[in-house]
């Protein structure tokens, strides 16, 4: 033996009288006329996105006769405290960033920044 769905009281329910479903009605889209205006593209300006900076040579930790690299070892996460000021104009250049296609990474903004921090303190002494 197999139920029947009643698929009238399925429709009466999605036609307005359903909880779950109150905004339903059998209404049509809206027919859009063709103008006589020409369609124009939308053109959306691009800024240029500057590329990331080469990385610098890094002795390896071991070996004193090793030859430099070209890669830089990640320090894993370490604890450092900043100003909510200081997050929230991070974390909205970083939206900038990606919005221009850009990678909008706020750990390689500030790694950058350390690197021009680091420079200038050593330029000092």
């Amino acid at each position: 033996m197999s139920k029947k769905l009643n698929i009238a009281a399925i429709q009466n329910e999605l036609s307005g009288g359903s909880a779950f479903f109150p905004s339903y009605t059998d209404k049509q889209e809206p027919v859009v006329e063709p103008s006589d205006k020409p369609v124009q593209p939308v053109v959306i300006p691009r800024t240029i996105v500057t590329p990331v900076p080469p990385v610098r040579p890094v002795l390896p930790v071991r070996g004193k006769d090793a030859k430099p690299t070209l890669k830089r070892v990640m320090k894993s996460r370490h604890p450092f405290d900043i100003y909510e000021d200081q997050y929230v104009s991070l974390r909205d250049l970083a939206m900038q960033e990606r919005m221009q296609g850009g990678v909008g990474s706020m750990s390689a903004m500030v790694r950058e920044a350390l690197d021009v921090f680091i420079e200038k303190r050593k330029r000092t002494k």
